[in-house]
């Protein structure tokens, strides 16, 4: 069992996402559309809700979302990849302050998105944006 509760990613099928969470303490609602413009939906959200209250308050908890890149060779697999490898680089280590944390984390999951790009013929050109 992990010590977090992600609820995420969605949407996993390239549509509509949406999913309610909420504990004593927080509600949260993720929502991601197509939109009219696109076939598919590249983009990913994600929630991580650690029930480990060390790791709740060392941490805290993590919103994102990652915005695949329109029409760019796979913009849906490259959020997917940005946000799963951003989450665990974020809940995985010693404590920092918030900042070294964040910058860590993105600097982890963009080279993850890069390596992936550069190793895959089919990722080549892959892209995404992501907000935390």
């Amino acid at each position: 069992m992990t010590p977090l509760d992600f609820l995420f990613q969605g949407p996993p099928d390239g549509g509509n996402f949406e999913h309610a969470w909420a504990d004593t303490y927080l509600a949260a609602h993720l929502i991601s559309d197509i939109g009219k413009r696109r076939e598919r939906n590249e983009d990913s959200c994600l929630m991580g809700a650690p029930r480990d209250i060390e790791l709740l308050d060392g941490c805290g908890f993590l919103f994102a979302v990652a915005d695949g890149m329109g029409g760019a060779s796979a913009g849906e697999q490259a959020s997917r990849l940005a946000l799963s490898s951003f989450s665990e680089a974020f809940y995985r280590g010693a404590p920092t302050n918030l900042p070294e944390r964040m910058r860590g984390s993105i600097e982890d999951a963009n080279a993850k998105v890069y390596e992936a790009s550069e190793s895959d013929v089919e990722l080549q050109g892959m892209g995404t944006t992501l907000t935390a």
